[in-house]
């Protein structure tokens, strides 16, 4: 069947276009992809400790609870990724009917080889393992908003970032997954950074004790999620996230009204720009860290995974610029321990091809968009 000129002449550019980027491989440069990911989970890392600044923000400013932001937070984020998978769809089908390139590279994988076009679990396992995903994000980001109430910003974030720690052990519970000497002595320094941060032996206290095993649970919670998701990677990423922001939203406002703690600021209430940023900063956060793993390559995802937590430094500098919170020399020492141990934990699960393959990771950045 004959080609049409305009159709063949974008092929041979997407294949100059490969051959420059194999030349500038072998001179040593570094791939567009692999920027763009570095920028990527980047951005994302920034995001994300913006989303703790203003939830911080919020609650000194009004009388909120965790379920109030975590509700609004939920309904803006389920708002904006319907509308961006509505977009993507369109998107593709305007591409489809225009004729696009399907059918015409060979090297261009069908759909079925990332994603089901379903997009649901297929057994129940998997539905086990999404519901997992959702009421354990849920208790992450529920607890680390309580602990947020009275918790410096920085500690915090710092606590919830030791996650990867418990994220190990998840995997040995239920898994049975073995564990490294080198990770286990990782883990130990993890925890050894977060005594420095907490410092029990101090008799001058930062904050009640509740507050702290809230921020661990919130860790706890998280490593759990990560756990779930790596068994969910037959299920599209837009099915998984609309499932984990519906779930939340019921759940916040449901045990809110039970326990009437669902505070709702009034109309004309400068609060308001609070919540809102949180919504849209956690979208953003999530869409950033999603497409920036999408294009990460083997010999780089050890190093997003160390990126990504920049974070907490972020959060740090927010802290004392925003919040006049300024951690002392001890809690300093650990939070850099817990940072380089956890950073260390995912590392080696990357080196040693535990973590989530790009084709993956790819396919969950075209299903958060809509593209088929």
């Amino acid at each position: 069947q004959a080609v049409p000129a305009a159709l063949r002449s974008s092929v041979l550019r997407q294949h100059a276009r490969a051959h420059a980027c194999e030349a500038a491989m072998s001179n040593g440069q570094l791939r567009p992809q692999s920027r763009a990911a570095v920028f990527l989970v980047g951005g994302g890392a920034f995001f994300f400790s913006l989303v703790g600044l203003f939830a911080k923000l919020a609650s000194e400013h009004t009388a909120t609870t965790a379920f109030s932001i975590f509700a609004i937070r939920s309904a803006i984020g389920l708002v904006l990724n319907l509308f961006a998978v509505s977009l993507g769809r369109a998107a593709a089908r305007r591409a489809k009917r225009a004729g696009g390139l399907s059918g015409v590279l060979p090297s261009t994988p069908p759909a079925s080889n990332c994603l089901r076009r379903s997009g649901g679990p297929s057994n129940r396992q998997e539905w086990a393992w999404l519901a997992v995903r959702s009421f354990g994000g849920f208790s992450c980001v529920a607890l680390e908003y309580t602990a947020l109430q009275v918790l410096p910003l920085a500690t915090t974030t710092m606590m919830v970032y030791c996650s990867p720690a418990f994220m190990v052990l998840w995997a040995a519970l239920l898994l049975g997954e073995p564990v490294k000497r080198s990770v286990l002595l990782c883990i130990s320094l993890c925890f050894v950074g977060l005594g420095l941060i907490v410092q029990p032996w101090n008799s001058r206290e930062e904050a009640p004790a509740w507050s702290y095993v809230c921020a661990m649970g919130s860790a706890m919670f998280a490593g759990l999620v990560y756990v779930a998701l790596l068994q969910l990677k037959s299920v599209r990423y837009s099915f998984v996230l609309n499932g984990f922001m519906i779930s939340c939203l019921v759940l916040s406002v449901a045990i809110g009204t039970a326990q009437n703690k669902l505070p709702i600021p009034a109309s004309g209430s400068t609060a308001w720009a609070f919540f809102v940023a949180v919504g849209l900063t956690a979208y953003a956060a999530e869409v950033c860290m999603t497409l920036g793993w999408a294009r990460a390559t083997p010999e780089t995802s050890g190093q997003l995974s160390s990126l990504a937590f920049l974070s907490p430094l972020f959060s740090a500098v927010w802290g004392a610029m925003f919040l006049n919170s300024f951690p002392g020399p001890v809690q300093l020492a650990g939070m850099l321990l817990v940072l380089s141990a956890s950073a260390g934990i995912l590392y080696q699960r990357q080196e040693g091809g535990e973590g989530e393959p790009a084709e993956t990771a790819d396919c969950r950045a075209k299903a958060l968009t809509g593209e088929p």
